[in-house]
């Protein structure tokens, strides 16, 4: 009965609400929770394709990226931006960049928004909150940023392929970019935004350079935590970061991406050195 009525959602939806609507029990879902996200994992036809039932349990912060997917949320979501960007939601037109540091969309706004003009040099996507905000406030480049919350869901992906389809219309080359976590969390992220919304995606200050030159505070991980990591080793769509995981591999370690210190970045065409 939950995996048909988490079939049929057409917007995202509180999880004690879902709970109260289709158990009768704000409570009874959490219970559910796990195995429902497994299932949804392992053969949700979009979801599954992506290689599910490679581990035979999810974490907490898993089964929460899973159930956001397919529309099951703990609160009402927003998307917190900052910069560059114009856009109209019934006819009144918006400047992100009247909003200071940041703008929180509500999700629902998404699908009724154009996009009217982006003025940045770049679009970056950042994994982790505290982060974003040390960007946004001390970044001087003319950018967009988007803060993910962990795995971005359907609702990001849409706001994403909507400023990639704008600038597709405009022929301007605008690159995007993503800025997150050291560790399988982190690559996990990257690929699955890359594969599934902005095939041209780079990922930044995610490599060996900056796992060096941050090492001190870098934290050591399990044997289990090593297995799944060296799986990544196998998988072509992780190419990106095998000399990255090699690195992590031997010196046992993984990096939080609030331990770097915010990027300056370089402008549109250029690479970071």
């Amino acid at each position: 009965m939950v995996i048909r009525e988490i079939s049929l959602l057409q917007e995202e939806i509180p999880r004690r609400v879902f709970s109260l609507r289709v158990l009768g029990n704000s409570k009874a879902f959490n219970n559910l929770a796990p195995t429902v996200a497994r299932i949804v994992r392992d053969f949700h036809p979009d979801w599954g394709k992506d290689g599910g039932g490679k581990e035979t349990a999810l974490t907490a912060a898993e089964v929460n990226q899973v159930l956001a997917e397919v529309g099951v949320v703990d609160n009402p979501q927003h998307i917190f931006i900052s910069g560059g960007l114009e856009f109209a939601v019934e006819g009144r037109t918006l400047r992100v960049g009247d909003f200071s540091p940041d703008l929180g969309l509500p999700a629902e706004m998404v699908d009724r928004l154009t996009v009217k003009n982006v003025a940045a040099d770049y679009i970056i996507t950042i994994e982790n909150l505290t982060p974003f905000y040390r960007f946004v406030k001390t970044c001087r480049d003319q950018f967009l940023a988007i803060y993910l919350g962990g795995y971005h869901n359907a609702v990001r992906r849409r706001f994403l392929s909507k400023l990639r389809e704008y600038l597709a219309g405009t022929g301007r080359a605008v690159p995007f970019y993503h800025w997150g976590d050291i560790d399988y969390g982190g690559f996990s992220i990257f690929v699955h935004l890359q594969k599934r919304c902005l095939p041209g995606l780079k990922p930044l200050y995610m490599d060996v350079p900056t796992l060096e030159q941050y090492r001190r505070f870098a934290s050591p991980f399990t044997p289990a935590y090593g297995r799944r990591l060296r799986s990544l080793l196998e998988d072509p769509d992780y190419r990106l970061f095998h000399p990255v995981i090699q690195k992590m591999l031997q010196e046992g370690l993984r990096l939080e991406q609030e331990c770097v210190e915010p990027p300056v970045f370089l402008r549109a065409g250029e690479e970071k050195v």
